[in-house]
């Protein structure tokens, strides 16, 4: 009985793994917050990015197979807080971020091409994302 219970138990914790993946949806870049180094803000805005199951197509990501994701679930304090997001604590004001939701920041990885996604942020319950690349900060909306 303790092993069928433990198995159980087990399953429902990997099922909620496997089903938490944030990234999956189709994105529009609606606003620059900061302008990175190469990218212009005419030359992003109205551009897409998609995520689907196994594979990513858009502007920032392109991956046809072979495509992990992983995330790390933030409070807003544990997230501004973190050096690693520094640009966005400098930008805070400008940002849609509330202080009682979660903030999910993912990575996706592509062995196909090994490229990168990361960070891709979005806030609980919310359908604006944002992506840090090359030094600037661009607002998606679902």
């Amino acid at each position: 009985m303790k092993k069928l219970l433990g198995i159980i138990v087990l399953g429902l914790l990997w099922c909620n793994v496997v089903l938490g993946v944030p990234t999956k949806t189709y994105w529009t870049v609606s606003n620059v917050i900061e302008e990175g180094i190469f990218l212009k803000a005419d030359e992003v805005i109205g551009k897409t990015q998609k995520f689907g199951r196994g594979n990513s197509e858009g502007f920032f990501f392109n991956c046809s197979k072979k495509q992990v994701s992983n995330y790390t679930t933030y409070t807003s304090e544990e997230f501004f807080r973190n050096k690693e997001f520094k640009i966005f604590w400098k930008h805070k004001e400008k940002l849609n971020i509330s202080s009682n939701k979660k903030i999910y920041v993912e990575k996706l990885s592509c062995a196909d091409n090994k490229t990168v996604l990361y960070p891709f942020i979005q806030i609980e319950g919310s359908d604006i994302a944002y992506y840090e690349f090359d030094l600037g900060i661009y607002e998606l909306k679902n």
